[in-house]
């Protein structure tokens, strides 16, 4: 059964270009994930300044109060949070706390208030995923972040990155400690930067992808040479086969030797010692056929000489010779004296 042909050009061409492709998708990948490791830890340095920035402000024997005060929020004035809102243009600053029934609790919110999210609101599941999460169902989660919060630094990966329905505008969101039960929810808006990191990879992307399609190009180009220069072999090779030993069509030598051109001088070297031998060969059939033609006539004589027929001639000649003979010795006898 004959097997499907595949030219040489796509048996060079196709591997080249699909690891070309995978190497495109795994440093988009890779680089794609550097960057948004690189912006969430430029972001996270940000929040953990303006936190450091917030427990400076207050006061001191605030702070003492919210010590000895269970369940009572920090700060209680919004002085603080809007001297470092002033500061830092890009932030958005509210303060939460753990209330005496052990529930989240939002303190102050000098961006907003009256909007959604009021100083005293009890946070639930539903309010926690309408506010600060992504989905439906985040509420538990959210709500585990929080209260992490309220002890160390928490940011989440998956979370960092959060989209206002009404606004469109994406934040940077990190919960931070800065009294006891009391703590900081930071959002630093981050679409500048996260638009950026997009724009480049774009870019990036785009750039490989005309880099393959450049690829392609030069190999489509680069392997019709080769496979031109194989097709010709091929035809030297059928005229040969067929007789036609002085060829013409063989491929032009380049500036430097490679493997096409060792086949060339090969086939050509081939074709010349293959015309010599025919030609040796046709002489020794000459010859042959000679030798041949002489051995039979000298059989074809022999079948005749030793054949029953020559023999009956041969006798008959004989006798005929012998009779010829006699009349010649009796024929002066009979003549008158």
């Amino acid at each position: 059964m004959k097997k499907p042909f595949v030219s040489l050009r796509w048996k060079i061409m196709l591997p080249l270009l699909v690891v070309f492709g995978l190497a495109i998708v795994v440093v988009a990948i890779l680089l794609g994930t550097f960057l948004n490791d690189l912006a969430y830890e430029s972001l996270a340095s940000e929040v953990a300044a303006i936190a450091w920035e917030t427990r400076g402000c207050l006061d001191t024997a605030e702070l003492e109060q919210v010590r000895q005060t269970p369940g009572r929020g920090a700060p209680n004035s919004t002085a603080c949070l809007e001297e470092v809102m002033d500061r830092h243009e890009r932030a958005i600053l509210i303060s939460y706390f753990l209330n005496e029934s052990d529930q989240l609790q939002i303190g102050l919110n000098p961006y907003s208030p009256g909007e959604g999210i009021n100083p005293g609101d009890i946070l639930t599941h539903e309010n926690m995923a309408a506010y600060f999460g992504e989905f439906e169902d985040d509420g538990p989660y959210i709500e585990e972040i929080m209260r992490l919060g309220l002890q160390e630094p928490a940011y989440e990966y998956d979370y960092f990155i959060y989209e206002d329905d009404e606004v469109s505008e994406i934040f940077f969101i990190g919960y931070e400690p800065i009294a006891s039960r009391s703590g900081l929810i930071i959002f630093v808006y981050a679409g500048d930067l996260v638009t950026r990191i997009d724009d480049f990879q774009y870019l990036l992307f785009f750039s490989l992808l005309a880099g393959l399609v450049l690829l392609a190009i030069f190999l489509f180009i680069f392997t019709g040479r080769i496979t031109s220069s194989i097709r010709k072999l091929e035809r030297v090779s059928e005229g040969i086969a067929s007789g036609e030993y002085n060829q013409t069509d063989l491929p032009k030598p380049g500036l430097f030797d490679d493997e096409v051109m060792e086949m060339t001088r090969l086939i050509d070297d081939m074709a010349r010692k293959v015309y010599g031998r025919e030609l040796k060969l046709v002489e020794q059939v000459t010859e042959l056929k000679v030798f041949i033609d002489q051995d039979r006539r000298k059989e074809e004589l022999e079948k005749v000489i030793s054949s029953d027929f020559f023999q009956e001639l041969q006798a008959k000649k004989r006798k005929m010779k012998e009779s010829a003979m006699a009349e010649q010795v009796e024929l002066p006898a009979a003549v008158p004296a």
